[in-house]
């Protein structure tokens, strides 16, 4: 169980930090096969939804063998433009957050795109949040940080587990710096949407 975050001067009030598999690396080419997301309002989840998503679209078997997920995995999933309403509700008013935020924020505004959606939000990157807390350190990947705080993350390159991990990292560096230094590390992580 993650520590029980405080707000301090300066933190967004409301994140949403999502994970998003897909399958392969471009937005436009190709699709996500599963979305997780954790709201937090004030340090305290509210919500959270995932599921699989069906992307009408082969998965490499790279990709198969990443994530374990099937086609016969996601055959009978909703689409994105189906599951859409369901998790919309968790971006309202709040911060995206997720480690690489780009990657998953560019995917999602794409995808959210295509069904004639316009996803905005201010994006915090957790990867670039860990590079500011801790500098002395070369490598910031999900899998190092579980690794460097000797969490146990089962089922990991799957969205709920990564989203899960995310947050407990924001919950624990909340707690591990002051409130000061640890809001502006948050606000430095943190890029405008244009």
């Amino acid at each position: 169980m993650p520590p029980t975050h405080t707000d301090a001067g300066g933190l967004p009030p409301v994140i949403t930090f999502v994970d998003l598999e897909t399958t392969g690396g471009n937005a436009i080419d190709h699709r996500i096969i599963e979305i997780a997301c954790i709201r937090l309002e004030h340090g305290v989840e509210v919500a959270r939804q995932s599921s699989l998503i069906r992307p009408d679209q082969p998965i490499p078997p790279f990709i198969q063998r990443l994530t374990g997920i099937s086609p016969a995995d996601v055959a009978d999933a909703p689409t994105f433009a189906e599951y859409w309403p369901t998790v919309a509700p968790l971006f309202e008013g709040a911060v995206f957050a997720a480690h690489n935020a780009r990657f998953d924020y560019g995917f999602l505004r794409q995808s959210c795109a295509q069904i004639g959606y316009g996803l905005r939000a201010d994006r915090l990157c957790t990867v670039l949040l860990s590079r500011a807390l801790y500098p002395q350190f070369r490598k910031h990947s999900l899998s190092t940080l579980v690794q460097r705080f000797n969490i146990t993350l089962t089922d990991r390159h799957r969205a709920l587990a990564d989203t899960s991990a995310i947050v407990y990292f924001y919950l624990l560096w909340a707690q591990e710096f002051s409130p000061a230094r640890f809001a502006q590390a948050v606000r430095a992580s943190t890029r405008k949407d244009p």
